[in-house]
């Protein structure tokens, strides 16, 4: 239940879809009224997304400062050089 508000495109003419009236080829579309406001619980007895700043916190064009670094990690699932863990300060 973690990934809540998705549904499903509506159905187009340019695809085939034999037998019934899915869309499976297109993104979810975010349904604001699907969402489940309550928070996630983790696995460590928090909430998911704990140790991660609001965006709200983050200081103005904080990308654009200088020695900010584009990094394009490709289209590996696992690439090398990203990191999941945020130090705040």
């Amino acid at each position: 239940r973690a990934w809540t508000g998705f549904a499903e495109q509506d159905i187009r003419g340019n695809i085939e879809e034999f037998g019934t009236s899915r869309n499976s080829i297109d993104p979810m579309k975010i349904r604001p009224e699907y969402r489940d406001r309550f928070p996630k619980t983790d696995l460590s007895k928090g909430y998911v997304g704990d140790k991660y700043p609001l965006c709200v916190d983050l200081p103005f064009d904080h990308f654009l400062r200088n020695g900010a670094e584009y990094r394009l990690l490709g289209s590996d699932p696992k690439p090398e050089l990203i990191s999941d863990t945020w130090v705040g300060g």
